[in-house]
């Protein structure tokens, strides 16, 4: 399934900040998606009318120049009246569920999945996740029963996210 669609249906709004976050990538957020993703997104849109439908059609009549089609969203993205932060939160949110969709039943790779995932977005403040320190000593944290918890504290997480 296309990421973006992935993204709505978790239930959160697409714009076009949402897609070039996306598509280019912002701060914690590396690139996740393609051109391609886009205009299969963009193509999808086009069977019910909206308020979008002239920019998506003008940006799919621009489709094989790349430069251009960049410039456009970026555009669209810029002249959106939307909270950016808000924008990244949902790309994390949905890499964050992508991990915890796709957590194997080792609980090692589960726990260095999240502690990879967390580092790289940057250790929010408002993350589920623990990290070994002193109260977690390496031995007492690299456990089954320590991926459990924190496969559900993400969970949690993300459900209130």
């Amino acid at each position: 399934m296309n990421k973006i669609s992935e993204i709505a249906n978790m239930g959160l709004k697409i714009n076009w900040c949402v897609i070039s976050v996306g598509l280019f990538g912002e701060s914690y957020v590396p690139p996740q998606i393609t051109k391609d993703d886009v205009w299969d997104y963009l193509d999808s849109l086009l069977s019910a009318e909206s308020v979008e439908s002239d920019k998506i059609i003008k940006l799919l009549c621009e489709k094989e120049n790349s430069i251009k089609t960049d410039e456009m969203i970026r555009h669209f993205a810029e002249i959106e009246n939307v909270d950016m932060e808000l924008q990244r939160r949902k790309w994390r949110a949905y890499m964050l569920k992508k991990i915890l969709d796709n957590t194997e039943d080792d609980f090692m790779q589960g726990l260095l999945n999240l502690t990879e995932f967390w580092v790289s977005v940057g250790m929010p403040i408002d993350s589920p996740h623990e990290y070994p320190d002193n109260n977690h000593v390496a031995n007492n944290y690299f456990t089954e029963e320590t991926f459990i918890k924190l496969k559900q504290k993400n969970k949690n997480w993300l459900f209130k996210e």
